[in-house]
């Protein structure tokens, strides 16, 4: 019964609350409505005395003029016309310019002999003008023109007679006002009302015949509150309008004996508030049942309290799970029947013990300290591991959840359950190194598909910063800052280069060329590029120069590796003064750090690297295996802090990096590793903290043989082409500029176009016209080879070069193959780009004509008279 008396005092407040409430609520609506309606009103006033206010100006204006000019024909004149014209423009075609006659007769200003002839002289403000007040702009009763048909109310200046009787008039437009009237805000069949002083009502927005024929200046409200000024805001419970109930706000215009009154129905006003009462009370219905509901719960709950607790003895001994109990001591005092499944155990082995003092411990040291934290504070324990370790036993590890428990409010220990999880955490196990490759699997798959879509846009984006920048190099002064400018956008854009290439070879879009590379070469090469971009602080150093060692290797992807090795040392130093060292040397076979490498493998397959600690405290890190017995060893030897121990399992992770603030991508020591297992070869890592760190790559030598390349100041032939016309095919137009101009500064005459198409009706229009075309592959419309198959099915005698910033299905061989004479890749070394071009054109090779045609975007653009 307490229960229920509790639960009937609640609702009486809760009912209680409900109606101040509602109140309080419907006081704030109006309070709100009203603040809305007189804001609302303000801005309507305002517009309604400019608007009255512009009507005296043209009538004040228009009789001067008259006056001034008695013997015009008004109607005729064009001053007057002008000003009629201003008016009706100004005011929206609202207000129009009348001629009243003395005799009333009424004519229009032009003259219209569509209107039907109207008299003026039973009209109020006729007799206004007759009497000669009151004085200033009179507004006359709204009245339906005999000529318009519709409503206007009629606005004269008084006096305003000229000698012969007539005045002017400025009929403003009621139906048309109250169509141009904005009551989007306020609320359902809200209304504006204009009234003289003297409660004429001289215009109803919503337009309203009824209303406009009423008077309010019998009506208390009008004299009470209107002409004494005593609120401009008000409730009305018998509107004169319509005998309901209205908020109305009213204002006395500031230049005029006018009032502008606006009002809304107090039913739509509160409509609102309404529903927002009518769902607080079925809200509070729904508590009201839910408290009887809960109350009569309540009596059950104490009913079946006891019953619970019988019942948890018998659950206890027949759960899959084990229900323990330990004292403040944490020693066993109630066990149930999986004791022996889950400890290993016999009650008597277990009951008055501590789980330490049976073998259990901690997973490891974070979960010992999150356990001991929580017995500290006697918070709830959940799904905390623990590890058995007993002789002659296998390991187990379960699960223990538990909450503290208390009588009388004094602590008396925890109960929970423990739930054996061995084979559970050796699945979860076997799932994560799953898990992790194929995480590793799907990063290459990423990888692989963000380098196909941004190396074709980048490279041709890099295209034309090389290209110009080197132009610039070529036309600034040596020594000069502009030069030096230049040379360092080079340097970026070259530097750009690499990092698409580091992509492209991590993910396998350029497999490299395996040839025999002359590693003292490569490494001059490196050096030679890294000088300028490490801080100054950072001393570059070569040791052993390797001349005359050879490796196998794709040249470009050993540079790849010497300078992501040689950028990491660096910023090892982070800043400070130091060395990065290079050295080139035999790798001695019988080094007992290189018997822990596989050796003698077919091909290297990825594991996880090896780690471990020599003797003298220097971590170690190898990686790979040895295809060969005869290698080259490359080092790269930094004079930084080291490595952390806890980072060297992780050095060659993709996108693995300690760099901040977007210092590094995580992709530099992954594309080494790839590319140096790929190669056959091996990694070495040794470190320590405060001496620095090695990095040691060891690649199969290769018999001395003829270098993959001329050396670089080897004398190349001087260029033996022709002036030719060249037509250029790319949908870039940056590279199409800078194509252009590295072809016209070799002599030739350049045209390009963005549309293969295009490209393909010039040379088909006078096949003999062009010498050569250098084409994109990857255009809208259009591949490269197949513009180049048409071509050549065209005038078999052009010469074509597919220049192409990257696609994943086409090399070389196969642009061969659809009729090219030659292939590049972007962005080009414009040295070696003009040599190709001279040998295309050479005279050996007979062409038709001397041309060259570029395609690409539009800059110099073909017609049908030709290029």
């Amino acid at each position: 019964m307490k229960v229920f008396g509790s639960t009937v005092a609640l609702l009486g407040a809760l009912w209680g609350l409900v109606a101040v409430w509602a109140q309080s609520e419907r006081s704030e609506v109006m309070n709100s409505n009203a603040q809305i309606l007189a804001q609302l009103n303000s801005a309507i006033a305002e517009q309604t005395n400019g608007l009255l206010k512009l009507a005296e100006v043209a009538l004040t204006t228009a009789n001067a003029y008259w006056q001034a000019n008695p013997h015009q024909d008004v109607q005729a004149s064009p001053a007057m016309l002008a000003l009629a014209e201003e008016l009706r423009h100004t005011s929206d075609g609202l207000l129009d310019l009348v001629i009243v006659r003395a005799d009333g007769e009424i004519d229009s200003i032009p003259p219209r002999a569509d209107l039907r002839a109207a008299n003026a002289a039973e009209r109020d403000y006729f007799a206004a003008q007759t009497a000669g007040s009151p004085t200033g702009l009179f507004l006359g009763r709204p009245v339906l023109g005999g000529r318009s048909g519709e409503w206007r109310l009629t606005l004269t200046m008084v006096p305003g007679r000229l000698q012969d009787g007539s005045f002017l008039i400025a009929p403003l437009n009621l139906q048309r006002l109250a169509e141009l009237r904005d009551l989007e805000r306020m609320k359902p069949n809200g209304a504006v009302t204009i009234t003289r002083t003297d409660g004429a009502v001289l215009a109803r927005a919503p337009f309203d015949e009824r209303i406009i024929r009423m008077s309010f200046a019998t009506t208390p409200i009008f004299n009470d509150i209107w002409l004494k000024n005593t609120r401009t805001v008000y409730l009305s419970p018998a509107a004169v309008t319509d005998q309901k109930p209205r908020l109305i706000s009213v204002i006395r215009l500031k230049d005029y004996d006018v009032f502008v009154a606006i009002s809304a129905p107090v039913g739509d006003l509160l409509a609102p508030w309404r529903s927002r009462v009518a769902e607080v009370s079925i809200a509070s219905a729904l508590i009201s049942l839910l408290a009887i509901a809960t109350a009569f719960y309540l009596m059950r709950s104490l009913e079946r309290s006891a019953e619970s607790r019988r019942r948890f003895v018998d659950i206890a001994e027949t759960a899959s799970d084990l229900v323990w109990e330990v004292d403040t001591a944490m020693r066993f005092r109630f066990i149930s029947n999986r004791y022996r499944q889950v400890l290993g155990l016999e009650e008597e082995q277990i009951l008055g013990f501590t789980p330490e003092e049976l073998g259990w411990q901690a997973l490891d040291a974070e979960v010992e300290a999150r356990l001991v934290s929580a017995l500290k504070a006697r918070a709830p324990i959940t799904e905390v591991p623990l590890v058995q370790h007993r002789p002659g036993a296998p390991e187990k590890i379960a699960a223990i959840s538990g909450r503290a428990y208390f009588r009388n409010g004094k602590f008396c220990g925890y109960r929970g359950i423990m739930t054996d999880i061995t084979e559970r955490v050796r699945q979860e196990k076997e799932r994560q190194l799953r898990a992790e490759r194929e995480a590793q699997t799907s990063k290459l798959e990423v990888l692989g598909q963000l380098a196909g879509g941004i190396a074709h846009d980048f490279n041709n984006l890099l295209g034309a910063i090389l290209g110009f920048g080197q132009f610039l190099v070529q036309d600034s002064p040596p020594g000069s800052p502009q030069r030096r400018y230049a040379e360092r956008v080079v340097m970026a854009g070259e530097r750009g280069r690499g990092l698409v290439q580091q992509i492209l070879a991590f993910s396998r879009r350029t497999p490299g060329a395996p040839a025999a590379v002359l590693v003292g070469e490569v490494v001059r090469e490196t050096v030679e590029l890294l000088k300028p971009t490490i801080p100054s602080t950072t001393v570059l150093t070569v040791e052993h120069d390797g001349n005359g060692v050879f490796v196998i290797a794709d040249r470009s992807q050993l540079g790849q590796i010497l300078v992501n090795l040689c950028i990491n040392a660096s910023d090892a130093l982070d800043g400070q003064p130091g060395e990065v060292r290079v050295t080139i040397d035999a790798a001695d076979a019988g080094r007992p750090v290189l018997k822990r490498l596989p050796v003698g493998v077919t091909k290297p397959t990825p594991t996880a690297p090896l780690t471990w600690t020599d003797e003298e405290g220097f971590d170690w890190v190898g990686t790979g295996g040895l295809t060969s017995r005869d290698n080259v060893s490359i080092t790269v030897t930094d004079t930084g802090a080291g490595i952390p121990r806890e980072h060297l399992g992780q050095l060659f992770d993709l996108f693995f990096t300690t760099k901040l603030n977007g210092g590094g991508t995580g992709l530099g020591l992954a594309v080494v590793h790839r590319v140096v297992t790929e190669h056959g070869g091996a990694i070495l890592v040794r470190t320590k903290a405060g001496v620095g760190t090695v990095f040691e790559v060891i690649l199969p030598r290769a018999a001395a043989g003829i270098p993959d390349r001329p050396p670089a100041d080897a004398v190349s032939e001087t260029p033996r082409h022709r002036a030719a016309t060249v037509l250029v095919v790319d949908d870039d137009e940056d590279f199409c500029a800078m194509m252009q101009t590295a072809l016209e500064r070799l002599g030739h005459e350049v045209v390009s176009a963005g549309d293969p198409a295009e490209a393909l009706a010039a040379i088909t229009e006078d096949p003999s016209l062009w010498g050569l075309v250098v084409t994109d592959q990857t255009m809208p419309g259009m591949k490269g080879t197949d513009l180049v198959r048409r071509i050549k099915a065209t005038a078999p005698a052009v010469r074509c070069i597919i220049c192409t910033g990257y696609s994943s299905s086409l090399n070389e061989t196969e642009a061969l193959a659809a009729g090219a004479d030659a292939f590049r890749t972007k962005p080009l070394d414009l040295d070696d780009f003009a040599a190709q071009v001279d040998r295309v054109l050479t005279p050996e090779r007979p062409a038709p004509c001397a041309g060259v045609l570029i395609a690409g975007a539009v800059h110099g653009r073909l017609d049908s008279d030709g290029p």
